[in-house]
């Protein structure tokens, strides 16, 4: 079964009159790049993105118990295009939790935003076990 991970990331842009634009351009790269090493034509957009109705203006991703290894090639696709939003003046928060107690990775890619409220918390908490 292997170390499993849930990972969520938001994308931002800056408030301005191509924000809008910048995410649809965006939106329509994920829809159309296929996933390295997959044979099912699955796309990106489909490794957990979505768009985010309330506030307007983000890009959320989620994907729970996944093998989260840098050395995978879909994980380098998607860290990739994180990448590239910052380089293209976007920002980029991202959480990743692991199975084992104190395994969190946070990272972030280009700047921040002044008016940036980060959707993304963790919460931890003890549960009875099954």
């Amino acid at each position: 079964m292997g170390y499993r991970s849930n990972v969520k990331a938001v994308i931002v842009f800056d408030d301005g009159d191509d924000q809008n634009l910048k995410l649809k351009v965006l939106r329509e790269k994920l829809k159309a790049a296929k996933v390295p090493g997959y044979d099912n034509g699955e796309t990106l957009w489909s490794m957990g993105f979505e768009d985010c109705i309330d506030p307007l203006g983000q890009i959320r991703f989620t994907n729970d118990h996944v093998k989260w290894y840098a050395d995978y090639e879909d994980i380098k696709a998607i860290e990739q295009v994180f990448e590239d939003v910052g380089e293209a003046g976007g920002y980029v928060f991202f959480l990743r939790v692991g199975e084992e107690g104190g395994d969190v990775e946070e990272k972030s890619w280009g700047e921040e935003p002044d008016d940036f409220d980060s959707p993304i918390s963790l919460n931890q908490e003890v549960v009875w076990c099954a």
